[in-house]
Parts: C-alpha cells; structure tokens; sequence
C-alpha cells in the first residue's frame, strides 16, 4: 500500500491523500484551517505506507548544494515546464520537512506530477481542449487497477491526491517515467 498526496497550503482545506486497500481506493481531504501537515502525519503514522507519492518539489536547484548557476529551477522542472521550488517556497520547505521526518522511519517520500500522469492516459480520455476531466481519469484508473475508488470530497485536490497515487502504482509496476538528475531530484509520472 502507498500513498498518493496534492499538498496544499497549510491551512486552506486544499490538501488531499489517496490510498489504497485490497479492493478500493479511499481519497479524503483536508477542510479550511485544518493543519495540512499534522493530517498528513496522522494517516502515515495510521496506515505505515511503503512509500509516499507527494505532488511537491522534495529538493532544491544545484545551485543551493554550490553547483551550478541556476537557482530558481530544477532540471526536472525545466524539462516538465513545472514550478519553480521557490516559487512555491513555504510549500516546498514543508514537503521536504515532511520527507525528511518520514526518511528516519524508513518511508520514502517521490515527487509525483499530476499533469505529466495525466500524459499517460490514452488520447481517447481527452477532450478537444486537451484537458481531462476528474470522471475520465477515475474511469481509467478503475479499469487499470480493477479497484473503486471512494471520494469523500470530490475536487481538484483529490483528482490530484487520485493521479500521484496512480504515479507511485506506474512505480510499482516498473512503468513509471522519471525526469531529473539523482543528485538534485526526480519527478515521477
């Protein structure tokens, strides 16, 4: 069993976490001024995941370890077009706090990309517009992994918590995709 989780900020009810059971998986969410942190913390400490799937930057640019001159992206963001680390400051301070704590009871914490595990699912799921639709990657994901899945708040967040927790099964499964340098850190999809 793993976990899959949109982090969000601290308080704003925007975080969830997917996991699964023998015949389901549960995605549940965080509410308004509820401690995104302390709720993750709980659920590892209730469940004991073998790994974790965050949708977060888990590291810095090189240029904080004294190489290179690039501080505000990763080579993983680059190549993805995603976020800056910096950008999401506090956020990326937290998720790596959150790994680093886990990292000392043996959980391994992988960055997942929502967007990238959305490249995934066959171009019949998408829409003229590109987008894919929360109903479409469920229906996807149920058929991949022949499990329900059981929203108790059905959102943005939770189609997020749903894809980086469908990242860490790819993962499993050795199909996964990974870009980045070891040395400054890998987003999976």
């Amino acid at each position: 069993m793993h976990f899959g989780i949109d982090f969000g900020a601290k308080l704003a009810g925007t975080t969830a976490l997917c996991y699964d059971t023998s015949f389901e998986l549960v995605i549940i969410q965080t509410t308004k001024k509820q401690d995104a942190d302390l709720f993750c913390n709980e659920w590892i400490e209730k469940l004991s995941p073998e790994f974790v799937m965050i949708d977060a930057p888990l590291s810095l640019p090189k240029a904080y370890q004294g190489q290179g001159d690039d501080f505000f992206y990763r080579d993983c963001d680059r190549h993805l077009q995603a976020m800056s680390p910096m950008f999401l400051g506090g956020l990326t301070a937290r998720a790596m706090r959150l790994a680093k704590f886990w990292a000392k009871s043996g959980k391994i914490f992988y960055e997942a990309y929502p967007r990238m595990v959305e490249t995934v699912i066959p171009e019949s799921r998408r829409d003229k517009s590109n987008a894919l639709y929360c109903d479409d990657i469920v229906a996807f994901i149920r058929k991949e992994t022949e499990l329900e899945i059981k929203f108790m708040q059905n959102s943005k967040h939770s189609c997020d918590a749903l894809l980086a927790w469908f990242a860490g099964y790819r993962k499993s499964k050795g199909i996964a995709h990974k870009t980045g340098e070891i040395s400054e850190g890998l987003i999976w999809y």
